[in-house]
């Protein structure tokens, strides 16, 4: 009786649809090659799985301690699974080098090899789960404010050859899958008060691009991302939307929007049609920001509508790329299931009564 019901709810909207020329079967096909690339930092809240992991740092404001979060790397892989069991559609994975199989071994951020994240190549198969991949420069004793624009050279070379290897990882991880893994690059560099040589800062992080970006690769395609300001980084961010925006339409690379890194009153829609026309793809990581990059549960709020409008109306579907609407956080372990598959599951019942209504049931 539930599915006889949706099949003529369909039928009736499918009538109202092509009255306005809306083809929706057309609609349908086209949204089996839209993927989500879910992070799978929410599951446990940016803790990871390096055995020398220090306090969560780099601006950003999460705790690390929610009561019943992915404890390790099968706990971690479940929750993602059963999330996606709620998710209509075959999605990806977003990883950091943080969450590699380390093996309870040691490994340096510039250690970092292909062969830590063999299991989780082996899982994305296994489950038919494409991965896409990011560096990690925070949470770390050479952290600090400053990553790759660090004065210091010995830091700086340090974290220029972690995300090397991290580039040489999503090249391993797009050649096994078959399809190019998007790794995004991110850093938290910039200081908590007025600084006198914003310059200085923006050409070591241009040239350490430069040193990164100097190997091709066929199997991996490299996103860069900016930020407003981070927590204790205030005043400047070094890599500010200009400066990557900049990088991005003269080296030709993807940008990506975080709908949380722009002042509030800012439309992200409006950027999208401008940035096209210069650079030959885009990254969405689409979260709700609440006054601040605070990463709310996503939901269908007027921003996000507007976002996904302008990408339709921009017929840029197919040059747009989309990283987490669903967010795997606040998990809670007591059922077995985070905080986000709860709310999806809830969902998905409050759904199947809505469909009934009406009915014997």
């Amino acid at each position: 009786m539930k599915e006889e019901l949706i099949n003529k709810a369909y039928e009736i909207a499918k009538e109202r649809y092509a009255a306005v020329g809306v083809d929706t079967e057309k609609v349908m096909e086209t949204m089996q090659n839209f993927h989500l690339s879910l992070h799978c930092w929410q599951a446990d809240d940016v803790t990871g799985f390096e055995v020398q992991a220090g306090s969560l740092t780099g601006g950003i404001q999460a705790t690390g301690n929610y009561p019943g979060k992915a404890r390790n790397i099968d706990e971690l892989r479940a929750d993602i699974l059963k999330a996606a069991s709620y998710i209509p559609g075959t999605h990806r994975l977003n990883l950091h080098e943080i969450y590699g199989d380390f093996q309870g071994k040691v490994v340096d951020r510039d250690e970092v090899e292909p062969e830590h994240f063999k299991s989780w190549i082996e899982w994305g198969k296994e489950n038919n789960m494409k991965l896409d991949f990011n560096s990690t420069s925070f949470s770390h004793p050479k952290s600090g404010d400053l990553s790759l624009s660090n004065p210091d050279e010995g830091i700086r070379n340090f974290w220029i050859e972690h995300t090397k290897r991290c580039r040489a990882v999503a090249e391993e991880m797009g050649k096994a899958q078959g399809d190019p893994c998007i790794m995004n690059l991110w850093v938290h560099d910039g200081s908590k008060d007025i600084t006198v040589n914003r310059m200085k800062y923006r050409a070591l992080l241009k040239d350490s691009l430069d040193q990164i970006f100097a190997t091709e690769y066929k199997n991996m395609k490299d996103c860069i991302e900016s930020k407003v300001f981070g927590i204790g980084l205030e005043s400047y961010t070094v890599g500010s939307n200009d400066f990557y925006i900049g990088y991005g339409a003269k080296n030709n690379k993807m940008i990506t929007l975080d709908t949380g890194h722009f002042h509030p009153t800012e439309s992200v829609a409006d950027k999208v049609s401008s940035l096209l026309l210069y650079v030959p793809e885009l990254m969405l990581h689409v979260s709700r920001p609440v006054r601040w990059d605070s990463d709310h549960v996503t939901i269908m709020d007027d921003p996000t509508m507007d976002l996904f409008s302008e990408i339709v109306r921009c017929n840029a579907l197919d040059r747009v790329h989309y990283l987490s609407l669903i967010h795997i956080s606040e998990p809670t372990r007591q059922a077995e299931i985070s905080y986000a598959v709860f709310c999806l599951k809830k969902k998905k019942k409050k759904e199947d009564k809505r469909h009934t209504f009406g009915t014997d049931k």
